[in-house]
């Protein structure tokens, strides 16, 4: 019989003037929010405070999670008290925070079902010893290749497996001097400038081959899908992910009708863990609310995936033993990196370079710069490189020709360039060569003061940088 009086003594109802704060707080949040919906008026407030009004920008959000814990409070506060209350008012600020993310997440679950029902697979005996790899070029944002660079650790892990005799990767894209199409095989022992996999006589790498144009017995095809080609996919219901793009792999053997395999990833903008409300804004205007929301790949896929299901799963063993290389730039060259600069440089000389051959000679450039001393190989490969007349662009190779190990070497070559060709706007190896004499260390010039001084003296071409020279000399 006490329970009931005794409860009431220690249960508070809310008072009066408690009550007003909020409803004055909630009232005030709530006319700050709606005029930053107001167009342009969140911007404007943002460009004049310098960025100091970005609190106030939540107000949105705050006037959300203030509503929904008052709501709650008020629950459970008549029932239990103020201890009950504080407990209703959290629990329904983590409703607020969690379940809107909690089911967007759930219907992306739901997309990826639906995009998984689509796939076929269709594994084929013999395997084909061919292939011919199309991606969108890299640098087309955000068609990202399936490669991180054209015959990477799955393209290397067929060749040099032995289950695959040779590869084409196609870079597709939409201007022409972008697109390139370049062959690949594997080479062992001696004849790899660096062994990618095992020492001595079980050295493997891959190589930059001639590409005689001949079809390849499996094409896979990488290709970028517009929001548009995935319509049929995006839900309509509320807090539903929103699909930007998509990405599908299609591989097609000679011996084979019909795809043999075809899978679609999706990257979709799935609402965030907390729930968010924010003033929308388009580059330097706003206007109403936008619900944060974060990217989300849908049905991931890769090329080890598709390469596995097709039965080349030896390659795909070896693909996880093998180096990625380091992302530090000043790392020296990995192995793969020396071999596709080297392969490419001893293509015959009727083969005309492409985009992807010459990135290949300037990967090694952009490392080799940071390595010091240069071994001799790489002497070699930087005189190599100075001579190639295909060699379209050449990126800091004269920081190279200026170093004390490698001048010696390469300075007679400089100086017959800077004889026969003449100067001209464009960073070929003609002015490479006389950004680097002009760099050079005087004691390094000095076995070729005569030379030098004939040049400077003489009527060639490029006399007048020449006397440049000459004059450091003196």
């Amino acid at each position: 019989m006490a329970t009931a009086p005794l409860r009431e003594r220690y249960q508070v109802a809310p008072s009066r003037s408690s009550n007003l704060k909020r409803i004055w707080l909630l009232g005030a949040l709530a006319i700050i929010a709606l005029l930053l919906a107001i167009p342009n008026i969140a911007a404007v407030l943002t460009m004049a405070t310098l960025g100091l009004a970005f609190p106030v920008l939540a107000a949105g959000v705050a006037f959300v999670y203030l509503a929904a814990a008052l709501a709650g409070a008020r629950a459970l506060s008549w029932r239990g008290g103020r201890g009950l209350g504080l407990i209703g008012g959290i629990l329904a600020a983590l409703v607020v925070a969690i379940a809107p993310g909690w089911l967007s997440r759930r219907q992306a679950d739901d997309l990826e079902k639906r995009l998984r029902a689509d796939d076929i697979t269709r594994a084929i005996q013999p395997l084909p010893k061919t292939i011919e790899l199309r991606e969108p070029f890299a640098s087309v944002m955000p068609a990202a290749p399936f490669e991180t660079e054209p015959c990477g650790r799955e393209c290397r892990a067929l060749l040099m497996s032995g289950e695959v005799e040779w590869i084409r990767v196609v870079r597709q894209a939409s201007q022409s001097d972008l697109q390139s199409a370049t062959r690949f095989r594997a080479a062992a022992d001696a004849a790899c400038p660096a062994a990618e996999t095992g020492q001595g006589g079980q050295a493997r790498c891959v190589l930059v081959t001639p590409d005689d144009g001949a079809r390849a017995a499996l094409v896979v095809d990488a290709t970028f899908l517009e929001r548009g080609a995935l319509a049929k996919y995006q839900s309509t219901a509320p807090l539903a992910p929103e699909i930007r793009f998509g990405r599908r792999l299609t591989a097609t053997a000679q011996s084979a009708s019909g795809p043999i395999f075809v899978r679609t990833e999706a990257a979709a903008n799935v609402v965030s863990i907390p729930f968010v409300v924010w003033p929308a804004s388009s580059g330097m205007s706003s206007g109403g609310y936008e619900i944060w929301r974060s990217r989300h790949t849908i049905a991931p896929l890769s090329l080890e995936e598709m390469f596995g299901a097709l039965g080349y799963a030896r390659s795909m063993a070896l693909r996880n033993g093998l180096s990625q290389g380091s992302a530090n730039i000043h790392d020296p060259p990995a192995p793969e990196v020396v071999n596709r600069a080297a392969s490419t440089l001893d293509l015959p000389a009727h083969v005309a370079f492409n985009r992807t051959h010459v990135e290949f000679v300037n990967r090694w450039i952009a490392r080799a710069v940071w390595t010091k001393p240069l071994p001799p190989q790489g002497v070699t490969l930087v005189r190599r490189i100075l001579l190639e007349p295909r060699m379209a662009w050449f990126g800091p190779l004269d920081r190279l020709l200026a170093r004390p190990e490698v001048a010696p070497t390469v300075l007679p070559d400089m100086l017959a360039l800077l004889e026969s060709r003449k100067l001209s706007a464009t960073n070929d190896a003609t002015r490479l060569s006389f950004f680097a004499l002009r760099a050079m260390p005087l004691h390094l010039l000095e076995p070729q003061r005569t030379r030098i001084a004939r040049m400077a003296a003489g009527r060639g071409p490029n006399v007048e940088a020449m006397r440049e020279i000459a004059v450091r000399l003196r």
